[in-house]
């Protein structure tokens, strides 16, 4: 046997090995499609969400009005009235997430036009937003971390309803 065919037999079983330990997060019975590790928040209630209750999740951008909480204030400002086209492709997030109600169709094609993925985060009731952040959870990878502030939500409201009516 040569070097090389002994390299290659000692070689081959390791990268067998190595590649079936590559780890697939199954959720929901199917692989998890993509995980997001960094995001750009364009509007104050995702910025808020995504540092109160998404800690995996590294935020690299907000607009002018996001000043809640208080360490959002260190991101660097990527929206004012319309958002910095060039600044987000310079950051390059893994997302961008945006409440729908506050940009143009214009906006979102320019967004879409960078190449970066979009969450776009749309909610007129309490059960729509309960429904948007478990989705957001699911796409952030964070389901266990948004739980438990869904189901206070829902048992808030659930408490209300029976002591205040419909």
């Amino acid at each position: 046997m040569t070097s090389m065919n002994r390299i290659l037999a000692w070689l081959l079983p390791i990268l067998v090995i190595a590649a079936g330990c590559q780890q697939t997060e199954i959720v929901g019975g199917k692989p998890r499609e993509k995980y997001y590790r960094s995001a750009i928040s364009l509007s104050p209630n995702t910025t808020e969400l995504l540092v109160s209750y998404f800690p995996g999740v590294r935020v690299q951008g907000r607009t002018a009005s996001c000043d809640y909480p208080e360490q959002v204030k260190q991101f660097p400002v990527v929206a004012n009235v319309k958002p910095d086209f060039e600044q987000i492709a310079k950051i390059r997030p893994d997302v961008v997430v945006y409440d729908a109600s506050l940009y143009n169709a214009n906006d979102i094609e320019k967004l879409k036009q960078l190449g970066i993925d979009l969450i776009e985060f749309d909610v007129s009731t309490v059960d729509e937003f309960c429904d948007r952040v478990v989705r957001l959870a699911s796409q952030l990878a964070a389901e266990t971390e948004i739980s438990d502030y869904v189901d206070k939500i829902k048992s808030t409201r659930e408490g209300n309803l029976a002591v205040g009516g419909p």
